[in-house]
């Protein structure tokens, strides 16, 4: 997956699966750094990380959310486990969304930036 900003910020990758589970993919445990200059092009994973994103079962419709702000956003809370994954996670129950949302809010005011990707997962 690559992405960029066309400014210097703060940048979240969310991964919504089709059971409502929700993963930030970006920072994570290898790419810690949430800060993202503009126009850099940025990979996930880097080339030589030691974990790569798959698709699989259950299929269906999956979403990559992006946020951005000018100011560092703030900590996931914790709820959001790692249970050796690189990614944080929370569970597919309506807390999550409201987890994020929570963290959304608390961002500081102006520069923030939202998008989404939807995309499905089909068998070959």
């Amino acid at each position: 997956m690559l992405f960029r900003s066309n400014r210097d910020a703060y940048v979240r990758l969310y991964h919504v699966d089709t059971a409502g589970k929700t993963r930030l993919v970006f920072p994570n445990a290898y790419a810690p750094d949430a800060a993202v200059r503009a126009e850099q092009v940025l990979r996930i994973p880097a080339k030589g990380a030691p974990f790569s994103l798959r698709t699989g079962e259950p299929f269906g419709a999956e979403m990559i959310k992006a946020v951005a702000s000018r100011s560092p956003l703030p900590s996931p809370s914790a709820g959001w486990a790692a249970g050796g994954s690189p990614f944080a996670e929370l569970g597919a129950s309506p807390g999550p969304a409201r987890e994020l949302r929570k963290s959304l809010e608390a961002a500081p005011p102006g520069g923030l930036a939202e998008d989404a990707c939807a995309f499905s997962v089909m068998p070959k």
